[in-house]
């Protein structure tokens, strides 16, 4: 998808991709009945397994967003054996989940027009409702996580997310650390 953002400020970019991944798993849910939890801050997972993941680029000037791509890939009807050996055992998909075919065309639709409800809602009535339907979709809170951004690592327990879609982090010193961005393994 190709956006031009209105009453969203840079700062708060990173909405976008929580209000795609509500979006997204709400739709698939609704549509498929498949289940679908939000591992911060893009995947999609079933059942632990990731069934999808949403990536979001912005250009932005110092006081608006430009413009917003989101990439949204979803596995669908992937059969089991299709899946590379080295994720077959952490993907999956909705077929496989819910073990009939989904025709893709109509999940595209619910999925634009989940998207399109909850824009317009964090527009007109603010981010409040959008972050508390993150929250009841999310498989990250409550749990031992690991977080990676280049070289540095962050290990505690992600106890919620803040008004912009930032991780918060409780680590063993009990500081409660804000994440932006990385990639977050669930420690067992």
């Amino acid at each position: 998808l190709v956006l031009v953002p209105e009453g969203i400020i840079p700062k708060d970019a990173t909405l976008l991709t929580v209000l795609s991944s509500v979006a997204c798993a709400t739709a698939i849910n609704q549509t498929c009945g498949a289940g679908v939890s939000i591992k911060w801050p893009n995947d999609l997972m079933i059942k632990g397994r990731k069934v999808g993941g949403i990536l979001t680029e912005t250009r932005a000037d110092p006081d608006r967003i430009a413009w917003a791509v989101i990439g949204i890939g979803i596995n669908v009807n992937v059969g089991s054996g299709s899946f590379p050996p080295d994720i077959k055992k952490t993907a999956t998909s909705v077929k496989i989940e819910t073990g009939r075919y989904h025709g893709r065309s109509g999940l595209i639709i619910a999925i634009l027009e989940e998207l399109e409800r909850s824009y317009l809602a964090l527009v007109t009535e603010g981010r409040g409702n959008l972050i508390e339907r993150w929250r009841q979709l999310s498989c990250t809170l409550g749990r031992h996580v690991s977080v990676s951004s280049g070289p540095s690592q962050i290990r505690g327990l992600a106890e919620d997310i803040d008004d912009q879609g930032m991780l918060l982090v409780r680590l063993s010193s009990g500081e409660l650390k804000s994440i932006g961005s990385g990639d977050l393994a669930v420690l067992r």
